[in-house]
């Protein structure tokens, strides 16, 4: 996710939701926690305990994972894997997908994103992501690159209003 907030809660539902995305019914994780020399045994346990409740929401369990502190990461990183299950025939994969195609985006995109700069801010990184997804995709159906370039405008303005009322 590249946020170091919430990154407990992030990471299982981004999972969960990478999951239901390919039609599988999610039902655990395993997960990987690279920590810095300067984190505490406190935030460990917040993390842990977002892991804890977001799994309980999503229904999923820990199954298993590995914790390191290391001088390799500045910021807790959590790398997950999840497991989940899906009837015979009924995954949805993307595996068709070929450049030059068409994506059409609708309702709700970027809020992963959008989420994390209003909780971290405007930072050189997520200016930079955020002028990324508006040149990187565009794609050529006219109606489908305004409605991309609309809800990039609304959820920066979200993110301006969010960031106004914290001051």
């Amino acid at each position: 996710t590249g946020t170091a907030k919430d990154i407990g809660t992030l990471a299982i539902q981004i999972t969960v939701n990478d999951l239901a995305s390919a039609g599988a019914e999610p039902v655990g994780v395993l997960l990987t926690v690279l920590l810095p020399t300067s984190v505490c045994e406190q935030d460990l346990c917040l993390m842990m305990k977002q892991v804890e409740e977001a799994c309980a929401k999503a229904n999923v369990q820990v199954m298993g994972g590995h914790t390191e502190v290391t001088r390799v990461v500045n910021q807790p990183v959590i790398s997950v894997c999840g497991v989940g299950k899906v009837k015979k025939g009924h995954l949805i994969s993307t595996a068709g997908a070929r450049p030059g195609m068409d994506i059409l985006v609708s309702k709700w995109i970027g809020i992963e994103g959008t989420s994390i700069i209003a909780k971290e801010g405007f930072t050189p990184a997520s200016v930079a992501c955020l002028q990324d997804a508006i040149h990187t995709v565009q794609p050529t159906i006219p109606i489908s690159r305004n409605h991309f370039l609309f809800t990039v405008i609304i959820l920066t303005l979200i993110v301006f209003l969010l960031k106004l009322g914290q001051m």
